[in-house]
């Protein structure tokens, strides 16, 4: 059975990237789960459309974690 917000939850999880962010604070702020963000993440990676800003703490897991952004 196909999701019919599949589509629609790729473009909220892309325009929540506004601002470097971790993967868990989008995840936190959209309701959208870390596997769907992961699978969006390596989409756009190929594609070109997100890039790595830097490492740093988490603000929520307070672990080490990357901060992406997309373009």
């Amino acid at each position: 059975m196909e999701d019919k917000d599949f589509g629609q939850q790729e473009q909220e999880a892309f325009l929540a990237f506004d601002r470097p962010r971790t993967m868990l604070e989008v995840s936190i702020q959209t309701g959208i789960f870390r596997a769907n963000l992961c699978r969006y993440m390596a989409r756009w990676k190929k594609e070109g459309r997100v890039i790595l800003d830097h490492f740093g703490l988490c603000p929520i897991s307070k672990h080490r974690a990357g901060f992406y952004q997309t373009i």
